[in-house]
């Protein structure tokens, strides 16, 4: 039972690691959608995704979040 509980335990870790990524997400007055890494965040608008909506112009996108 200590196995099974063990091995779930790193699966459910593996997965949670390995299975999500942080995006900031920015949709257009268009409706159109775009995305952006953190490391793309971190150097256009000093890692605050909603500041992203001035990227890469002054009121490119409606809004812009995590």
């Amino acid at each position: 039972m200590k196995k099974i509980l063990l091995l779930s335990g790193a699966f459910l870790l593996s997965v949670c690691v390995a299975g999500c990524h942080k995006v900031c997400t920015c949709e257009d007055y268009g409706g159109r959608i775009h995305e952006y890494t953190v490391e793309e965040v971190d150097a256009h608008a000093h890692g605050n995704c909603s500041e992203m909506t001035e990227f890469p112009i002054p009121g490119n996108y409606s809004y812009c979040h995590w």
